[in-house]
């Protein structure tokens, strides 16, 4: 996970680098380990990020025809989004045309901020970002708020925050010489006539081996959260069946909370009692003292420190997936 941010001036004003700066901190815990920026006349671009692998993965990134991109998540061909897999938000400034692009992925999982007076354009991956200019109004938007509670989001791209907008999943915002626009670029394929069941099966297995195989290629540590469900362990098995019977054993995290898998467990202690002592001595040795003893007797287990600075890293990982408001 990372953070990005910027402005851009219709108007010709020079972006200010203090304000870029202070956007950028602002998204620091997105991106603990670097602050990128750059800023060319009316433009200003930011990145915070976690370590890169490369040096290459650095942002902004130009390419030869002018352009310069930052983006907060996996995107390997950024001036190609419109056909990119996986989550992204990501923002291009064309100097040739005086365009700025900002575009989510289909289904919105990272998430992207903007308010737009007219004349400026700022944008982030969080509001608070956007607040750090203090043109920026601090005021709840009250008739978003009752929208939501009564009918919930009708607005795709309505916040809580009056005058900060996001753009919606599948869209791409662009603000040039004809002010903004906002254009859906990506639509789920319609159902062909004729295609079974069997069909739609097949290929969406093809679709999640792939998706699996792809997020494995380039990942130096790999690790899947098992939820209980069955999307967790599908990708489970998946990954498994990826990386093979000789690589090394998928990294799993369960988190157990108060009467979880109670009732199971003691089902599973009286079909396979073997099973449950080995169990029991496995999660002794991996350092949760406890755990499969807490979740018999239906209380909370406790978790060493270890996991608890594993659960603060892994939230700023995770923060700004999901349903973003």
């Amino acid at each position: 996970m990372s953070g990005i941010a910027g402005a851009v001036h219709l108007d010709g004003r020079p972006a200010d680098p203090a304000l870029i700066g202070r956007m950028a901190r602002a998204l620091a815990h997105r991106g603990p380990d670097g602050e990128s920026r750059w800023v060319a006349g009316p433009v200003g671009l930011a990145h915070r990020r976690l370590a890169a692998a490369t040096p290459e993965d650095k942002q902004p990134f130009a390419d030869t025809d002018g352009r310069v991109f930052v983006w907060d998540g996996r995107l390997d061909q950024p001036a190609r989004f419109e056909h990119a897999w996986g989550e992204f938000a990501v923002a291009a400034w064309d100097a040739r045309s005086k365009t700025l692009l900002c575009a989510r992925d289909a289904f919105g999982v990272k998430p992207l901020y903007y308010h737009w007076d007219g004349r400026r354009l700022l944008f982030a991956s969080e509001v608070g970002a956007l607040l750090e200019d203090a043109a920026v109004v601090r005021r709840p938007d009250a008739s978003t708020i009752a929208d939501y509670l009564l009918m919930d989001f009708r607005d795709p791209g309505a916040t809580f925050f009056e005058g900060i907008r996001r753009v919606p999943p599948g869209h791409v915002l662009t603000v040039g010489k004809r002010g903004l626009s906002l254009h859906r670029y990506w639509r789920p394929a319609a159902s062909a006539p004729g295609v079974s069941e069997e069909d739609h099966a097949a290929n969406f297995a093809a679709c999640l081996l792939e998706s699996v195989r792809d997020r494995l290629s380039d990942a130096s540590a790999a690790g899947v959260l098992l939820s209980g469900g069955i999307d967790s362990t599908l990708i489970a098995a998946v990954a498994g069946a990826v990386r093979g019977r000789d690589a090394r054993p998928l990294a799993s995290a369960t988190v157990l909370h108060e009467g979880l898998l109670a009732e199971d467990w003691h089902v599973h202690e009286r079909l396979h009692p073997r099973d449950s002592d080995r169990l029991s001595g496995a999660t002794e040795r991996r350092g949760l003292p406890g755990t499969v003893g807490a979740v018999r007797r239906g209380r909370r287990p406790r978790v060493p420190r270890a996991a608890h600075r594993h659960r603060r890293r892994r939230a700023v990982e995770r923060r700004g997936a999901g349903r973003d408001r």
